[in-house]
């Protein structure tokens, strides 16, 4: 493996974004909550997110212990879903698989798109989809929904 691409697997972005805590805004003490392990590394992490009335995400926290691209990956989640609708979360996890699984472009998030490089690590690919893939199961399992979904 040659050093320029670990170097490029590890840009600032990366490092920067695993020394963060994964939080941001309130969550509440009942927020639906998931807790995921990747089983081939070791990794493991509990997400809490809390959404308003009107499906926006208004906080989320991530407890992430495990190596840099998994603590980043959570922390670049974090980031790139503050704020959003539960439907625009769901698209950027699909989203973001798509990119790590299969090279397909990740639209809408330039920080979470400098995990690109983690396919071509397959040992790796674990690791950068245990946080979003969590997210997705919090949204299937935790019942949340955007308020225009809301079948009249």
């Amino acid at each position: 493996m040659s050093l320029s691409r670990l170097d490029q697997l590890y840009r600032e972005v990366i490092l920067d974004a695993a020394a963060r805590p994964a939080h941001c805004g309130t969550v509440a003490a009942n927020a639906p909550q998931v807790h995921a392990v990747n089983s081939s590394c070791g990794d493991v992490l509990n997400l809490r997110a809390s959404w308003n009335a009107t499906g926006v995400l208004t906080g989320v926290a991530i407890d992430a212990q495990g190596c840099t691209i998994s603590r980043a990956s959570a922390t670049l989640l974090v980031d790139a879903a503050h704020g959003k609708t539960a439907l625009e979360v769901g698209r950027l996890c699909h989203d973001f698989n798509a990119m790590i699984t299969t090279g397909a472009p990740m639209l809408g998030d330039e920080d979470a798109a400098a995990l690109a490089g983690v396919r071509q690590f397959p040992a790796r690919v674990k690791c950068a989809l245990l946080a979003w893939d969590a997210m997705a199961q919090l949204l299937t399992e935790g019942g949340v929904r955007d308020a225009g979904d809301q079948e009249q």
